[in-house]
């Protein structure tokens, strides 16, 4: 992980290379997202009957930093320190493509989003690229690196763009033809809302409405965030994260059918209108209509897996809603204990997200070279059962026993855990007994690796800006 440099080093380090000081200097961070995962690709952000999913992100401290200027010779030159690595194009004549290098991919993104959008790119730039984020850990580097591009070129070519804006074209930065990836909002609308000390509470029917997020209703009690990296790099070809995605708007296709025609998302639903669904739930589904990768299953499999998706939306939207007014005093808890409702609520989650759930999100993919799977690895299900014993049988846990909530975080596959618990629990001792289980769970399933691992402090930081100094 190398160290984002600090504004001075960052435009000394550009004037180095280039021969001349930035004109635009922008920071995004990577973000942890408490709860509210998978939901923010499964609403419609306009129109009538929109769909009300959540998501409570939080802004880490690691973060990708931006410096640019305009040229005149009309290239775009880009150089990465991270990589040690350089590119030069015409930002009118893009790759017909992909890059073999995967971070320019993310580059060509960038500026295949701004030309779909109508935004000018009138001239050349040297641009320089830095970050501190983990890659492919799944706490959103690539997000932070289309962020941060997006505000530089923003402030460049006087775009005058909003934050939502920007949010949605590092988004499509992200969809492009040269990555591929088919993400929601979250990363992006993290990296840039986010605020110092809080969470934001992502309403994905109402995106001009973000809600800042007070934690210390657990804070305050003792209780922290921390991120478990499992070593596995989560790259989404290596997960099943396009497959739900797809599955996803076919249940909402489903729903659509059954229910109301002009209601196509899962979120315009509630776990109500599904429940009242489950004996005839299988009666609508079209197998014409379903994912490729589904079309060699029975109609009974198809339907059971697109209910169970849908279940999982629905459900985390009630359990990030419900997390959000335990912290502020809106729902009554019956024991009052709000770590342990809250703790509750994060298992909930992922349970859901477990090879066992209705989501089936956390294996890692292994593909051969025509794509198809090879194999299938549980790397995050054993560092959840590692993290969890590990608590469990500390010392700690013991002599004062407080709940705690464990899941992984993103597109599954590999990354990261994010655990929220008391922070008498995360000693060095539990660190080492959590280490040696996750070591023994893949030597036991014969995986062949050994995967080690890494604990950051999730610390809530703020959001993206101008880097002046």
């Amino acid at each position: 992980m190398a160290l984002t440099m600090t504004g001075p080093a960052l435009r000394q380090s550009f004037q180095a290379r280039f021969q001349h000081a930035p004109s635009a200097v922008f920071r995004a961070p990577g973000r942890a997202n408490i709860i509210g995962e998978h939901v923010d690709y499964s609403s419609k952000f306009k129109g009538p009957g929109y769909g009300h999913n959540y998501s409570m992100p939080f802004a880490l401290p690691f973060g990708v930093c931006v410096a640019a200027a305009k040229t005149q010779n009309g290239k775009v030159t880009v150089h990465s320190a991270n990589f040690d690595g350089s590119m030069e194009f015409d930002p009118k004549n893009l790759p017909s493509e992909p890059s073999k290098t995967s971070w320019e991919n993310y580059v060509y993104g960038v500026f295949e989003a701004a030309r779909q959008a109508g935004l000018p790119i009138t001239s050349g730039l040297d641009m320089q690229i830095s970050g501190d984020v983990p890659i492919g850990a799944g706490i959103s580097s690539s997000a932070a690196l289309t962020v941060a591009q997006h505000l530089a070129l923003n402030r460049l070519f006087s775009w005058d763009v909003e934050k939502t804006t920007i949010a949605r074209l590092a988004q499509a930065a992200e969809h492009s033809r040269f990555v591929g990836t088919k993400c929601g909002l979250l990363d992006q609308t993290a990296s840039l809302f986010s605020q110092d000390g809080k969470a934001i509470l992502i309403d994905y029917g109402n995106m001009d409405d973000i809600k800042p997020v007070d934690l210390s209703p657990l804070t305050s009690r003792g209780y922290k965030f921390l991120l478990v990296n499992s070593g596995v790099e989560r790259l989404l070809g290596g997960t099943y994260y396009n497959d739900r995605r797809a599955e996803l708007e076919s249940a909402g296709r489903v729903l659509a059918r059954a229910i109301y025609p002009r209601l196509s998302y899962v979120s315009q639903y509630t776990l109500a209108d599904l429940a009242c669904l489950q004996e005839s739930f299988s009666k609508y589904v079209d197998m014409d209509d379903v994912p490729f990768h589904m079309k060699d299953m029975t109609k009974e499999d198809a339907s059971t897996i697109l209910y169970k998706r849908a279940r999982f939306v629905l459900a985390e939207k009630q359990r990030t809603w419900n997390f959000f007014n335990a912290l502020t005093g809106s729902v009554w808890i019956p024991s009052g204990d709000i770590p342990a409702f809250c703790s509750e609520l994060v298992n909930g989650c992922g349970d859901g997200l477990s090879h066992d759930g209705d989501f089936q999100i956390s294996t890692t993919v292994l593909r051969d070279a025509d794509g198809r799977v090879s194999e299938e690895r549980h790397y995050m299900d054993l560092l959840r059962g590692a993290l969890g014993w590990g608590i469990s049988d500390s010392e700690e846990y013991k002599n004062q026993p407080a709940p705690f909530g464990i899941r992984l975080m993103g597109g599954g596959g590999g990354g990261n855990l994010i655990a929220l618990l008391p922070e008498r629990y995360d000693t060095p001792a539990l660190r080492r007994s959590v280490a040696d289980a996750y070591s023994a769970a893949q030597k036991e399933q014969g995986y062949g690796t050994d995967y080690g691992i890494e604990f950051y402090e999730a610390t809530p930081s703020a959001g993206a800006g101008e880097v002046l100094e």
